[in-house]
């Protein structure tokens, strides 16, 4: 966007967010694809909660959660990476449109939304259940999180001991190698962490 950027992607200020999808990659479950995207934002450099890929890096579909945000509002994640609130509505939560809805009860959070049902358990996404489609699992162990359906592994990674994935992904026949020690490149300016180098 700024041709004086070392980074195309890059504002003004040199903060880059960028998406990185291919249809190729969807995990396929019946006549459903679910979209396979990966989200890089160098605002989240400095967050003190490394996501799975290392700072920076998003992988909506194994970092689905829900969160409450006050007594009366939630906010979901989608498994494409899309923010959802919901407010309080009685003993509902609603989105603003009215076109999704949710229920605590204890613990666990069921969202519904055309035709779809979220099951979020302690905030992490649980279960995904689809319209003429068997649903999805999410399975989180010590060391491994994993996405299955009618007993069939669709994804699958490793962590290592700082609770952040290995270097590879499996996604059904695709494998994804992410190297997030030795890039982004970026400095420091000002007090603010700027992208000087990014390989995809």
């Amino acid at each position: 966007r700024y041709p004086g950027n070392k980074v195309g992607w890059a504002d003004e200020r040199g903060k880059v967010s960028v998406w990185i999808e291919d249809e190729s990659w969807n995990v396929k479950v019946g006549n459903i694809e679910i979209p396979v995207r990966f989200h890089f934002n160098s605002n989240h450099l400095t967050s003190l909660q490394s996501p799975l890929l290392g700072l920076g890096w998003r992988f909506p579909l194994l970092e689905s959660n829900i969160q409450l945000v006050d007594e009366n509002t939630v906010l979901l994640s989608d498994i494409s990476g899309t923010p959802v609130y919901l407010s309080r509505s009685g003993n509902k939560f609603v989105s603003g449109d009215r076109s999704w809805g949710g229920q605590l009860n204890g613990d666990k959070v069921f969202v519904e939304h055309d035709g779809c049902s979220f099951t979020c358990e302690k905030g992490r996404l649980e279960k995904l259940s689809l319209q003429n489609a068997p649903p999805l699992i999410w399975r989180y162990g010590e060391r491994f999180v994993e996405v299955s359906s009618n007993g069939r592994i669709l994804l699958s990674l490793t962590l290592n001991q700082d609770g952040n994935a290995s270097d590879l992904i499996l996604v059904g026949g695709n494998d994804f190698r992410f190297d997030y020690e030795d890039s982004p490149v970026f400095i420091f300016e000002d007090g603010a962490v700027v992208i000087s180098d990014l390989v995809i």
